[in-house]
Parts: C-alpha cells; sequence; structure tokens
C-alpha cells in the first residue's frame, strides 16, 4: 500500500475504520478533491532527488488547495490498471532508468483514457528504453550545469499560465533532446551557451489524455518556491482534463481559523504552541479532509451527536 509509513497506515486504517461503521446521510460538500499518485524512487538512488522529503513539501502544497497526494516508491505498484483507476493524475519525479513493457502499457492506456500525466524534472530521464515513453513525456534531459535563472513566459493566454507570477531560483540548467515537436512550449530558459532558449516547461495532449512537464525540481530551494508549487498545482489542474477540473472547481474550501486555546496539549513544546481550531459544518469538514484514493468518506456522526464531529481524520 503505496510504501505508507507506520504512521500513515495508521490513518488510512482510521479512514477504513470511518467507511465500514459510515451508516446515516448528512450534506456532503460541493465538488470534489482531485487525487494525485506521485511515483518517486528509492532512497539512495540519486543523491540531490530526494524525492520522499520532495513529496513532503508538494503534499504540504497541494492539500489546503483541495488536491490530495498520495506517495509510493514501487514502479509495480503504480504503474498497473488496478492502482492507476483510483487517481485523476499520475506524478512523476525519479530516476527509473526502464520500464517493463507492461508497464509502459498501463502508462498509456491511463493517459490515452483521459488520465494526466505530470512528469518532473528528472522525469525526463526516465524510462530509457522506451522511445514511447520519451515522445509522452515530450523530450529527454541531456546535460546540465547549475545556476539562478529565471523563465520567459511564452504562452501567456494558456490556462496555466494566465495570471502566473514567475519566479527566479536556483537550479540545475537542464538541456533536452529528442524532443517531441507535438506539444505546446509554455515556459523557455534563457541559455546563454546555446543558440536559442532552452525549451522549460511544456504541454502536451496523447489520446484524450494530457501531459504537463517542467524541468524545474532538482532540490528543495526550487521545491519550497510558492511560485514552483503554483505552477504544479495550475499544471495539475490542466492535466486531468476538463471534467475532473469542473468538479474541482465546484470545491468550496472554507477558510479554517484558529483562536488560542489553553486546552489543546503541546507535548511536543511547539513554540507558536498548537492553536484551537473553530468547528466547520460536516460539508466544510469533508472538504478539507485528505483520504487516500481508495477510499470514500460517509458521514455517521456531526456536531450534533459528539462535540468536535467525527471526520476529524486528516486536515488542510
Amino acid at each position: 500500500m503505496l510504501g505508507l509509513s507506520m504512521k500513515a497506515l495508521l490513518r488510512s486504517l482510521s479512514i477504513l475504520m470511518l467507511v465500514l461503521v459510515a451508516a446515516s446521510t448528512g450534506a456532503r460538500a460541493e465538488g470534489r478533491r482531485l487525487n494525485v499518485l506521485l511515483l518517486g524512487h528509492k532512497p539512495g538512488m540519486h543523491p540531490g532527488h530526494i524525492t520522499e522529503a520532495r513529496y513532503a513539501q508538494l503534499f504540504a502544497a497541494l492539500g489546503p488547495r483541495g488536491i490530495n497526494l498520495d506517495y509510493t516508491a514501487d514502479p509495480e505498484y503504480a504503474l498497473k490498471a488496478e492502482t492507476l483507476r483510483h487517481y485523476d493524475a499520475l506524478a512523476l519525479y525519479a530516476n527509473w532508468e526502464k520500464i517493463t513493457p507492461e508497464q509502459e502499457q498501463a502508462l498509456f492506456d491511463y493517459v490515452e483514457s483521459g488520465h494526466g500525466f505530470v512528469p518532473i524534472h528528472c522525469a525526463s530521464f526516465c524510462f530509457l528504453n522506451s522511445m514511447k515513453c520519451t515522445a509522452l513525456i515530450g523530450g529527454r534531459f541531456q546535460r546540465h550545469n547549475t545556476g539562478d535563472f529565471e523563465t520567459i513566459i511564452t504562452e501567456p493566454e494558456h490556462p496555466i499560465m494566465k495570471g502566473f507570477v514567475p519566479f527566479k531560483t536556483w537550479d540545475e540548467t537542464y538541456v533536452h533532446e529528442m524532443h517531441n515537436p507535438d506539444k505546446i512550449v509554455l515556459q523557455r530558459r534563457v541559455d546563454a551557451a546555446a543558440k536559442e532558449d532552452e525549451p522549460w516547461t511544456w504541454v502536451r495532449n496523447q489520446g484524450a489524455g494530457r501531459v504537463f512537464y517542467t524541468a524545474y525540481g532538482h532540490d528543495e530551494r526550487t521545491w519550497g518556491q510558492a511560485g514552483f508549487q503554483d505552477l504544479i498545482y495550475r499544471g495539475i489542474v490542466w492535466a486531468v482534463g476538463d471534467k475532473a477540473a469542473a468538479e474541482f472547481a465546484q470545491l468550496k474550501l472554507a477558510p479554517l481559523k484558529y483562536v488560542d486555546g489553553a486546552q489543546v496539549p503541546n507535548y511536543e513544546k511547539r513554540n507558536p504552541a498548537p492553536k484551537l481550531q473553530e468547528p466547520l459544518s460536516p460539508a466544510e469538514e469533508q472538504a478539507h479532509i485528505y483520504a487516500p484514493a481508495e477510499f470514500d468518506l460517509s458521514l455517521f456522526a456531526s456536531e450534533a451527536d459528539a462535540e468536535g464531529g467525527l471526520w476529524n481524520v486528516m486536515e488542510f
């Protein structure tokens, strides 16, 4: 199950308990959260690409905006229909050099049936034994230096770029090869050593599905940038397709308000001390709850039955 930590496993079991005993009705949130699976790699596979740590950064950034992000470092688990059917999009940030024919078929079936594929940074050097995957991603990493830079937006009216605020960051200065001409380049990086700017962020269609790629993302210096997090958010919302995006757009996330509460334990001696969250309605609570994509949540008790409700599995 996703290579879950014990803490995450206990969280999932708690959700399962909620589902098993769910029996009553209740107001449900309008719209729905998006479900995305991020495929990383095993610890130590690449010293600069610590995929679990980058997942944690993105999880914290996307959750409050309504996107559930699950993680696995097991391609055998991720790249099969049984797993992918639970997700609106598959994100890839890893250094897996090979893909099996069965995994390749599962990936293409998934994308071409209308789902999203979001390869990030080193994903453009994945699955080197498959030219089909290189074409799917839109190009292949060739070489890089490093440095501080800002990219140029080339398609300001594209839904992903409209209103996007560029940012400056330190990152690896990727140069790509084997470009698939069947793509729209959204951002370019000025490359003083080359005759022309380097394509940096792009999108393309694959059957009924959509692919979003950006070369940003070597380490925490970029992943911690609000601009990068917003870029990935925008890329995901576009990649999942119009139907899922429309359902997501209907999701109304009530703001979470906190007050000082002396009754909140502070066993970890945090500074500042944790505050008390003001209650929300059941529907508002549901919109904030993270649950693994395999599970569904049903209200079986609300504030009218027990103060504080029983939705509090994991909130953003």
